[in-house]
C-alpha cells in the first residue's frame, strides 16, 4: 500500500545542561559550574526542513497525514531515557517534555508513527538513528531519516548541464520515482561542498525514468561550478553523482539551441526596443513564442552586456502564438545607457534574445516658480514647477502659447485658472508631433485641471513622447478677455519637496489660485499612520492626494472650506490597506479643490503603530 503523501514529520531536539565532568545533575556546594547551550539534533521523517527548536530538553514533532499517534523512544547503552505514546491530529505540532538528554552521551532515537490512535497496529513510518553524541557548542544539526515503511528509494542520475551562458545554465537530471511520490532539487556551488540549492519540485510517482531540469541564473562569468541532483520520497534521500560546468566568459558566443519538432523545441525569443523611457525608469518588452511547451521568461539588464541584474520570472503558457512579456525598471540613473535582453526556457532548452540598449533621459530643468508671460507671437517657455504671473487674454481674439519639455513616462498636471468672470478659458495641448491631445473649456471664472489620463482626445497614464509640448490658452468664443494663471507640475515633482517629520506640524499657504504644494515623508511598510490637513481659511476647499514610493496614487479627496481631512491607510479612498504597503518616500499634494480660492492650512503626520522613522 502506498501511503506516501509528501510527508513532513520532524523531531527537533535541543538541550540545555549543567556540565560537571560527565552527565547531568545538580552540582555540589562550592563546585565550579558552567551553563552551556547545546546544538540541536534534528530527527526527520520525510523531506522535512529543520524548525527552530527551543533551548530546553524537549523534542518537537510535526504530524503528517494519516498519522493518529506517535511514539518516541530514547535510550543510551540499552537504558531507556524516555518513552511516550501520544495521540495526535494530522498537521498538529506537539512537544515531548523532559526527554532526559545529557552531554557526552551517545543517545539512540527511535520513532514510530501509527494509523491507530494508541500506538498499536500498522506502523506507517519508523526509523532509528545510529546514535548522536552531544558535545557542548560543537554539534551541527544532525538529520536522521525515519523512513516510510516498505518504500523503494528513487534512482537519481545527474546529467550533463546544457545551454551554458555567461550567467545562466540548465541543470539536468534523470529520476525514477519507483512508484512513490518524489520531490527533487539540485545542490550547487563553487566546489563539491555545494552550499546552495534550487527550489524543490514535485516529479510524480512514476515507474520510468523522467527528465528533471532547472534553470539556474545569477552565475559569475568564466567560473567553474559543481552540482548534483537530489531526490526524496520522504523516507529515502538519494544523491546523484557530482557533475561540473564552467560559465562562459563575457563576449563568448552563446551556445546553439537545438531545434526539434513542433512542440518539442525551445521557445523563440525577440528582444524588442524599450519604451516609456524617462530619467529613472523604462519598460522592457519582448516577443516570445512558447512553441507549445510550458515556458517561462525574464530579462537580464545592466550598464553593459554582462548585465548583472534580472527581472522576476514570468510564466507565458504553452501556446503557439507570440506572447509579449514586459518588465518595468525603476531606480535607474539619469543620462546612462542600459543594456538588456530577453531569456526564455522550457523543458527542451533555453533561448537568449539579442542585446538591446536605451539611454535614460536627463533631468528636465526646473526654473523659477514664477514666469512672466511674453506678449506677442513668441511662445513663453515654462518648466515643471512654474506658475505664471501677469498673464491675460487682452483682446477678443488673443491666444497665449506656452512650450514645455516633457519626457516619456512623466505624470504631469496642468492647471488653468480664469481670474476674470468673463473669461471662458479654453485649453489646448499638443504633443511634440503637433497632435492635439486636449481641447476643452470652462465657464467664466473657472478652473481647468488636466493630467494625461484626463486628456479628452488620447488619454494615457503618462506622457507618451519626449520633446516639446505646446499649450494654447484662449477665450472659448473669442468675445471676452481677462487675467488667468497657469501652473505646470510633475508628479512626483522633479525637485525634492519639503520633508515632513512625524509629529512636527507644518503651516503653509495656498497663496494663489492655481497653487499646488508638495510634501514628502519616509514611510515604513507595516506602519500605521495618520495624515491630517486642517484648512484655516473658510474659502479653502482643501484637497489631499497621497502617492506611494512608486508614484501610485493611494488617496485623492477633499473637504469644504475651513474643514479638516484625516486619513489613515485603511481609509485611503483608492487602495485602502490596514498599514502602509511599501517602504520608501511617499508624496503628498495639497491644493484647493476648484483652484479658485486660497488660504492658510496645517499638515501633520502621526505614527500610530510600527517602526516609525525618526
Amino acid at each position: 500500500m502506498n501511503r506516501f503523501k509528501n510527508i513532513f514529520f520532524v523531531f527537533l531536539v535541543a538541550v540545555t545542561g549543567i556540565i560537571s565532568g560527565c552527565g547531568k545533575g545538580n552540582p555540589s556546594a562550592g563546585q565550579n559550574t558552567t551553563e552551556t547551550q547545546f546544538s540541536k539534533v534534528t530527527v526527520q521523517m520525510g523531506a522535512a526542513t529543520a524548525l527552530e527548536a527551543d533551548t530546553q530538553s524537549k523534542a518537537v514533532a510535526t504530524i503528517p497525514p494519516d498519522v493518529n499517534s506517535v511514539k518516541l523512544d530514547i535510550s543510551r547503552n540499552a537504558e531507556t531515557l524516555f518513552t511516550e505514546c501520544r495521540s495526535v491530529t494530522p498537521g498538529q505540532t506537539i512537544t515531548f517534555e523532559d526527554i532526559g538528554l545529557s552531554s557526552g552521551a551517545n543517545s539512540l532515537f527511535e520513532g514510530q508513527a501509527f494509523a491507530a490512535s494508541d500506538c498499536s497496529g500498522e506502523t506507517l513510518y519508523a526509523g532509528t538513528t545510529s546514535g548522536v553524541t552531544l558535545i557542548p557548542g560543537e554539534n551541527p544539526p544532525v538529520p536522521v531519516n525515519l523512513g516510510l515503511v516498505g518504500s523503494i528509494a528513487p534512482t537519481v542520475i545527474t546529467d550533463a548541464a546544457a545551454n551554458t551562458g555567461t550567467s545562466c545554465v540548465d541543470l539536468k537530471g534523470t529520476i525514477n520515482a519507483n512508484g512513490f511520490e518524489v520531490v527533487a532539487w539540485f545542490e550547487w556551488g563553487l566546489d563539491s561542498n555545494y552550499g546552495s540549492q534550487t527550489a524543490i519540485r514535485a516529479v510524480g510517482n512514476g515507474t520510468t525514468d523522467a527528465v528533471f531540469t532547472e534553470m539556474l541564473c545569477g552565475l559569475t562569468p568564466a567560473t567553474g561550478y559543481n552540482y548534483r541532483a537530489v531526490a526524496s520520497n520522504g523516507g529515502d534521500l538519494v544523491f546523484g553523482d557530482d557533475q561540473a560546468f564552467s560559465s562562459q566568459a563575457i563576449g563568448d558566443s552563446l551556445v546553439d539551441v537545438p531545434i526539434g519538432f513542433p512542440g518539442e523545441i525551445p521557445p523563440s525569443v525577440v528582444t524588442d526596443v524599450a519604451t516609456n523611457i524617462s530619467t529613472s525608469s523604462a519598460t522592457l518588452i519582448a516577443n516570445i513564442n512558447p512553441e507549445g511547451v510550458n515556458t517561462q521568461a525574464y530579462f537580464e539588464w545592466g550598464l553593459d552586456t554582462s548585465y548583472g541584474n534580472t527581472t522576476p520570472l514570468q510564466t507565458l503558457g504553452n501556446g503557439f502564438d507570440d506572447v509579449t512579456p514586459s518588465a518595468m525598471l525603476t531606480g535607474l540613473e539619469p543620462e546612462n545607457t542600459y543594456h538588456f535582453r530577453a531569456v526564455a526556457f522550457n523543458a527542451f532548452g533555453t533561448t537568449v534574445g539579442e542585446n538591446q540598449s536605451f539611454p535614460t533621459h536627463g533631468e528636465p530643468p526646473v526654473g523659477e516658480p514664477e514666469v512672466a508671460c511674453i506678449e506677442g507671437n513668441e511662445p513663453t517657455m515654462i518648466k515643471y514647477g512654474d506658475h505664471t504671473v501677469d498673464c491675460q487674454i487682452d483682446t477678443n481674439s488673443d491666444g497665449d502659447t506656452f512650450n514645455f519639455v516633457g519626457t516619456t513616462g512623466d505624470v504631469i498636471r496642468i492647471v488653468v485658472e480664469a481670474f476674470a468672470d468673463g473669461l471662458d478659458a479654453r485649453l489646448e495641448i499638443r504633443d511634440p508631433d503637433g497632435i492635439l491631445l486636449h481641447n476643452n473649456w470652462c465657464g467664466g471664472g473657472c478652473s481647468i485641471v488636466v493630467e494625461p489620463k484626463s486628456f479628452n482626445i488620447e488619454p494615457s497614464d503618462t506622457l507618451m513622447k519626449t520633446g516639446s509640448y505646446s499649450i494654447l490658452i484662449s477665450d472659448q468664443n473669442n468675445d471676452e478677455g481677462g487675467a488667468y494663471g497657469l501652473q505646470l507640475e510633475k508628479i512626483p515633482p522633479s525637485v525634492t519637496p519639503q520633508k515632513i517629520l512625524y509629529n512636527v506640524p507644518i503651516n503653509d499657504t495656498i497663496d494663489h489660485k492655481a497653487d499646488i504644494d508638495f510634501f514628502v515623508f519616509d514611510g515604513e511598510s507595516g506602519t500605521d499612520i495618520r495624515i491630517t490637513v486642517s484648512a484655516f481659511a473658510d474659502g479653502l476647499d482643501a484637497r489631499l492626494e497621497v502617492y506611494d514610493p512608486d508614484g501610485i496614487q493611494l488617496h485623492n479627496n477633499w473637504c469644504g472650506g475651513g474643514c479638516s481631512i484625516v486619513v489613515e491607510p485603511n481609509s485611503f479612498n483608492i487602495t485602502p490597506s490596514p498599514l502602509l504597503p511599501k517602504t520608501g518616500v511617499y508624496t503628498l499634494i495639497v491644493s484647493d479643490q476648484n483652484h479658485d480660492e486660497g488660504g492658510n492650512y496645517e499638515i501633520n503626520i502621526q505614527c500610530l503603530f510600527g517602526a516609525c522613522p525618526e
